[in-house]
């Protein structure tokens, strides 16, 4: 039976009981995640938790199916309260939008995205991922992440923006203190990270303003300005999420690639086996594996039932991705990392079929694919020189350093 409201003595399965905070940062990290997402699939894939820090609640949606459903049903749930589990003010960003804000929101900088301006882009990539890797080169210890994943999509979106490359350490800590709101080491507070929000955002919005109107990208957002799709209160958040979600999701998915190679010699040998291209099959499961964000919220707008569940009107729907990703009626085996993996419907970049699909995922795939293709072509002999850290977050899986060295130091 799946109850309402998640309580220890109603989801307590043979007297073990397994209810946790989903919310709780040391839960998200920890292997009890994934064993207590499996339970809830079987058990009651639609339930009911309150946030510890308000008085508001939220559905979790943990098995795929569900996931893909609520989705793609955009007349029932909607963005624009948030995407957020908490209440965060409202920005003007695209993720935050819904039809037919988004819509246009989406076509302004979709050909910014598209198949023809990724392929203008790969000599970028590629610059950035050898500038990068070469170095490490003769370095006898080293950060991947600060190094390699965090610098070459950075990198590339300021190219692709018109910006300078000499500010890429500056919007780096940006949206390091964005991403960093839970986490001492990087920022540590709501107020540090909304503020490097603005930050962003005003910068952005400077920009824009210093672009006469032309067919790029920046020249678009000064377009949408001057004709009111977007005000100047409205396009620093568009901006800052376009800077932050470009970085941080690819540079995640990244870490988690290098680290889960390192750590899995017999995918790393199949990986290095087809270096000179790297097969999409292992990128899409590098996605899977990393899973770059552990939800996204929907708000209901009428009544109605999921999975057997009923839902009012304003209550919040979370999509948890970390639990789709491991939904074994979806992926075969998800506990185990193969890079041969076929099919595999992940959801790292949203449900296919929903307004919300990452618009920027055809050029991560491609980044991910070079960095990493590059990576271990130029230092066959990578290995870990420590442990990894992970960034103490309940929305980004992100990690924060992965020490390493090479036998061609």
């Amino acid at each position: 039976m799946c109850f309402r409201h998640v309580e220890v003595t109603t989801l307590r399965p043979r007297g073990d009981a397994m209810s946790h905070n989903l919310w709780d940062i040391d839960f998200l990290q920890s292997k009890k995640r994934d064993s207590y997402f499996r339970h809830l699939r079987k058990a009651c894939p639609v339930s009911y938790h309150q946030d510890p820090h308000s008085e508001d609640g939220f559905w979790a949606v943990v098995r795929h199916s569900d996931i893909v459903a609520v989705t793609r049903d955009h007349e029932t749930y909607i963005s624009e309260p948030g995407t957020s589990i908490p209440d965060f003010p409202r920005d003007g960003s695209i993720i935050n939008s819904d039809r037919p804000r988004h819509t246009a929101l989406r076509s302004l900088i979709a050909p910014f995205f598209s198949p023809h301006a990724v392929r203008q882009l790969a000599a970028v990539v590629q610059q950035s991922a050898d500038e990068a890797v070469t170095s490490l080169l003769g370095r006898e210890t080293f950060d991947l992440v600060s190094q390699v994943s965090a610098k070459v999509p950075l990198t590339v979106l300021t190219v692709a923006l018109g910006l300078p490359r000499s500010d890429v350490d500056y919007l780096r800590d940006l949206t390091d203190r964005i991403s960093g709101m839970a986490d001492p080491e990087v920022g540590g507070s709501v107020e540090g990270s909304l503020a490097a929000s603005r930050e962003l955002g005003a910068y952005g919005l400077q920009a824009v303003l210093d672009k006469p109107s032309s067919t790029s990208l920046m020249g678009q957002l000064r377009r949408a300005l001057r004709i009111g799709l977007l005000t100047r209160d409205e396009l620093p958040g568009f901006f800052a999420l376009l800077i932050a979600a470009g970085n941080e999701t690819t540079r995640t998915a990244i870490s988690h690639g290098t680290l889960a190679l390192l750590e899995h010699p017999q995918q790393r040998s199949v990986f290095q086996a087809g270096q000179s291209r790297v097969p999409s099959r292992a990128v899409e499961e590098i996605c899977r594996w990393s899973t770059p964000i552990h939800y996204q919220r929907r708000t209901a707008v009428r009544a109605h039932r999921l999975n057997g569940q009923l839902v009012a009107p304003g209550e919040k729907v979370v999509l948890w991705y970390t639990g789709g990703n491991w939904d074994d009626s979806a992926i075969g085996n998800p506990a185990v990392f193969n890079l041969m993996r076929t099919p595999n419907p992940h959801l790292a970049f949203g449900a296919r079929g929903g307004i919300h699909h990452c618009i920027g995922a055809r050029l991560a795939r491609h980044e991910i694919a070079v960095v990493l293709g590059t990576l271990f072509r130029d230092l066959p002999g990578l290995q870990l020189a420590g442990r990894p850290t992970f960034l103490r977050s309940n929305f980004l899986n992100g990690v924060k350093s992965l020490p390493a060295t090479t036998s061609e130091a």
